[in-house]
């Protein structure tokens, strides 16, 4: 079977709330799209982003085989998980595009290229040798620009995971990441390693869902489309949220006021028109606290 492409020198996808909502190709840029693909990028339209892919990767190449397989076509990316894309081939992000000698290029001082992320598991499984939930309670310290953060686990409804967290603050994965996105009134979110909510410790987790609710305080992991697509990032909640209660893994609880208190100031730091704070909203380090029941 031939390898199939798609008929552009560039394929383009617009990808809205994670997931892929339409390919365009050269023609139809040519049409006039592109100067509606420079006001997407520009508008405050959340979760909205462009991404672009050179035609030599084939489509088959740029999706992960959950979502494709040898030979089928571009559209049937439409509606896709677009963290698999991006993570299933060399995808580029840009700002806007312009015309050259070429054909449609990307053009913007700020490009990054993805490649799938450093694969963290075999550091965390070694560095999950040795707990024991029977035998301890566990609480991850989150020491922030803005203060500090004790958050209690719950591994009796989530012990994938509390395991999780535990692994990767040990072996210091979230020392220095930040918070790249806050609503205020909803949530804070980190853990993303790239800063930009795309990415992750190069594996993912089984969602546990439970009946723990999402108030104010709430440990929960962060997701795409795909239930069993958390790695390492997580969201504390901002006030009750009853619409996230069995469709997010809630695996922890801050564990004091003071912790809450430190949560509120960073939830209500000013934010660009994209949730991501003007200012800096970082974890120093995160360090793991056993007690012995």
């Amino acid at each position: 079977m031939g390898r199939e492409r798609t008929n552009a020198a560039i394929n383009v996808f617009r990808i809205h709330l994670g997931r892929i909502v339409e390919i365009l190709n050269e023609d139809s840029i040519r049409r006039g799209i592109l100067a509606r693909l420079s006001g997407l990028i520009r508008s405050p339209a959340r979760f909205s982003d462009v991404w672009i892919a050179p035609e030599e990767i084939p489509v088959w190449k740029a999706v992960s085989p959950v979502t494709a397989a040898p030979g089928r076509a571009a559209h049937s990316l439409l509606g896709t998980d677009a963290l698999r894309v991006v993570q299933g081939g060399a995808f580029t992000r840009c700002c806007y595009l312009k015309r050259s000698r070429s054909g449609i290029v990307p053009h913007s001082p700020h490009l990054k290229r993805l490649t799938m992320s450093k694969n963290y598991q075999p550091e965390v499984l070694e560095a999950l040798k040795d707990v024991d939930f029977d035998a301890n309670s566990y609480q991850i310290e989150l020491n922030t620009n803005h203060g500090r953060i004790l958050l209690d686990l719950l591994p009796d409804v989530a012990p994938g995971h509390c395991g999780n967290m535990i692994g990767l603050a040990k072996i210091g994965y979230y020392d220095g990441l930040i918070f790249h996105r806050i609503i205020n009134g909803f949530m804070i979110q980190g853990g993303c390693p790239e800063g930009s909510g795309m990415g992750g410790p190069g594996y993912n987790i089984n969602a546990e869902f439970n009946d723990t609710p999402h108030v104010e305080g709430v440990l929960s992991m962060a997701r795409s489309a795909s239930p069993d697509s958390g790695g390492s990032q997580f969201f504390i909640c901002l006030g009750q949220h009853t619409h996230l209660d069995n469709q997010y893994t809630a695996f922890g609880k801050t564990a004091d006021a003071e912790s809450m208190d430190v949560v509120r100031k960073i939830g209500g730091l000013p934010t660009d028109h994209s949730d991501r704070p003007s200012e800096a909203a970082t974890i120093e380090s995160a360090k793991v606290i056993v007690t012995a029941r």
